[in-house]
């Protein structure tokens, strides 16, 4: 009797992954309002690709696009880069909260006016540097295979603090 207990719960530990729900790939992308102002009057975005991994858990790659931030008059600078998180999640029926954290891999280039050259010209500025990015979200399976999702994430850029709240979606196959 022991023995027949022992194999069934030893064979249902090697047995139930492959009745799992099977492992699924997504992308998604998201409309974003960050504190960066977009002064070319374009969008502010993420496009994301991701693998999960369980229900629980998945790996996502991220380009997000914060737009242009005017320093002064003189001066605006683009921030754009890609981000590569690990995700957490803990489902309760349609809806699931989840917390991310990752590397945040970002591009800043603009230019400035170099007023105080005589005739003044505007010189090129780029810079490349990476960041610890986290964030916090919830989804809503609208379908099988497609959620909306709310999310806040919050990175550094050259020493301040950047939020970005984003509303998306996210397609499975």
């Amino acid at each position: 009797m022991l023995k027949g207990l022992f194999f069934i719960i030893v064979t249902s530990i090697f047995v139930a992954p492959v009745f799992a729900e099977p492992p699924k790939f997504y992308v998604g992308s998201s409309l974003m309002a960050s504190g960066f102002k977009d002064e070319d009057d374009g969008v502010t975005y993420e496009v994301n690709a991701g693998y999960s991994l369980s229900k629980y858990f998945a790996i996502e790659f991220d380009y997000i696009e914060l737009g242009g931030d005017e320093v002064n008059e003189s001066c605006c600078l683009d921030t754009s880069g890609i981000a590569l998180m690990a995700v957490a999640k803990y489902p309760i029926n349609d809806f699931s909260l989840y917390a991310k954290v990752g590397n945040f891999w970002w591009e800043q280039e603009g230019t400035v006016n170099a007023w105080w050259l005589q005739p003044s010209v505007d010189l090129a500025l780029k810079e490349n540097s990476s960041s610890v990015i986290w964030g916090v979200g919830v989804d809503y399976n609208i379908f099988s295979s497609l959620s909306l999702k709310l999310e806040l994430k919050e990175t550094e850029i050259k020493n301040d603090s950047t939020a970005m709240l984003s509303v998306g979606l996210n397609y499975y196959f």
